[in-house]
């Protein structure tokens, strides 16, 4: 290491010890890990940190929709079906923040993988005829369990709706499989 570049690296490591600031745009809270450890929300304004020791971890909270990704499932009366769906949610205030981003791991695999997860309890309850008569009350009553399994996480769900819905074909796909290559092998 040449010392030019030794001194660059001093020169930024000294610098990180340096306060900061950090600006919170309106759409957004952040959180301050202080030594990896203590948690503290920041709100939306100007906050000052001191890089050395600080980690921030920022997250829009205002609306948001998120998209569960497809998947096949069974209604109630046997029908094979292709579901999907939105999701759209809020984090409403700090403390709800805080359980979001600090009592969980990665909060969007969570919103995915929770909805997911609802979808397909849910459909697996209905019959086809019912899921597709009341597409109202369906997305009512899926709307209700969604934010049920969220809550918990400081997610507020405002809608969830199925999207997309309907019959499909269960197909299965067999690969062609190569013989193998047997030189050199020799039988018994």
């Amino acid at each position: 290491m040449t010392a030019v570049t030794w001194i660059g690296e001093l020169a930024r490591y000294l610098g990180s010890w340096l306060p900061r600031p950090l600006i919170v745009v309106a759409t957004h809270m952040a959180v301050k890990f202080v030594r990896g450890k203590h948690a503290r929300v920041l709100q939306p304004g100007w906050h000052w940190y001191v890089p050395a020791m600080t980690e921030i971890v920022t997250r829009p909270v205002k609306q948001q929709t998120i998209a569960l990704p497809g998947q096949p499932a069974i209604t109630a009366d046997g029908k094979d079906v292709a579901i999907g769906g939105i999701v759209t949610i809020e984090i409403r205030g700090p403390e709800e923040f805080y359980k979001a981003i600090v009592d969980c791991w990665e909060i969007d695999d969570v919103i995915r993988d929770l909805g997911v997860a609802v979808l397909n309890e849910f459909v697996s309850e209905k019959e086809l005829a019912e899921i597709c008569s009341s597409r109202r009350s369906v997305n009512t009553e899926l709307t209700r369990r969604v934010r049920s399994a969220l809550n918990a996480y400081g997610v507020y769900v405002i809608r969830a709706q199925l999207a997309p819905f309907g019959r499909a074909r269960t197909l299965v796909h067999v690969t062609n499989f190569t013989t193998p290559d047997l030189t050199g092998y020799e039988e018994e």
